[in-house]
């Protein structure tokens, strides 16, 4: 239905009334830190040419006009077909994948600093949705779409879905680390986040056992702690080695439990040698 569609001067102006409404004042109160949406890029497409928003500096790509004064402006040539399917809303990420083989390098190196959100033109949205029969058939369901994406970033950003940053989970790391060659480390301001799938029960079943170790088995506590370092060499070279924009952490969920229990159970019983049950317990943000 749309394999020739391009985009009208409504159809941008549309995707730059929908951002410029995340930056209303009346939306404070809900993006209390803007810093936390303040990297997002904005991707749309039609059958030619993805449209892009941001505030990274592409030299290599000619701006085009904008009534955003902050954002960058970039219309890119693409070869992909677009299926209908991927003109009924946005997303939270890249609504076509195949985007990144043709987005400049920078707009691809972190998805955790340079988030994304991206979908379909104001045109095919609608006659899309008109299709479908439902409450999305409007031009303001367009504008709300786009502002409950950014709303998906803002949360992500508190809550992590998963370990995604590398600059994050080389520090958890690397203080784990130092903790187990016991170098002193100022824990007072340090936070650890918890992606709310992580096992716990692993977290707090290492942090009784290495515990129990410091009181009674010292030896043996010892021999953990070297072979605990062994492993975080190992796995602080395996993250620096990681693109997570398409491959897990060394934490991912099913098989790095172990990783993750080593590492933050060390930083949390340092931070927390007599609380650490509690915390566990109570909540996944610590700090």
């Amino acid at each position: 239905m749309f394999e020739n569609y391009l985009a009208t001067k409504e159809d941008l102006k549309a995707i730059e009334e929908g951002i410029s409404t995340v930056w209303l004042k009346e939306l404070d109160f809900m993006f209390k830190n803007r810093k936390l949406i303040n990297n997002i890029i904005v991707i749309s497409y039609d059958s030619k040419f993805f449209y892009v928003w941001t505030k990274i500096l592409l030299p290599k790509f000619n701006k085009l006009s904008t009534q955003l004064k902050e954002y960058n402006f970039y219309k890119i040539n693409h070869y992909i077909k677009i299926e209908d399917d991927q003109q009924l809303g946005w997303c939270a990420g890249l609504k076509i994948k195949k985007i990144t083989q043709y987005l400049p390098k920078q707009l691809t190196i972190d998805n955790f600093q340079y988030p994304k959100v991206s979908g379909s033109l104001l045109g095919p949205f609608i006659k899309s949705h008109i299709g479908q029969k439902d409450a999305y058939s409007t031009r303001q369901s367009y504008l709300a779409t786009i502002v409950h994406e950014f709303g998906h970033i803002y949360y992500g950003q508190h809550k992590l879905d998963w370990y995604s940053d590398k600059k994050e989970n080389l520090k958890y790391l690397k203080t784990a680390l130092n903790l187990y060659e016991s170098k002193t480390i100022d824990l007072k301001y340090f936070k650890v986040r918890i992606p709310s799938y992580m096992s716990f029960s692993e977290l707090y079943a290492f942090c009784v056992e290495y515990t129990t170790a410091c009181l009674f088995w010292l030896r043996y506590k010892n021999k953990l702690d070297m072979e605990n370092k062994k492993i975080l060499k190992q796995q602080i070279k395996n993250e620096n080695r990681n693109n997570l924009n398409i491959q897990n952490s060394v934490f991912e969920s099913t098989k790095g439990q172990h990783i993750f229990a080593l590492t933050i159970g060390k930083i949390i019983l340092s931070r927390f040698p007599d609380s650490w049950p509690e915390k566990i317990l109570s909540i996944n943000q610590l700090g």
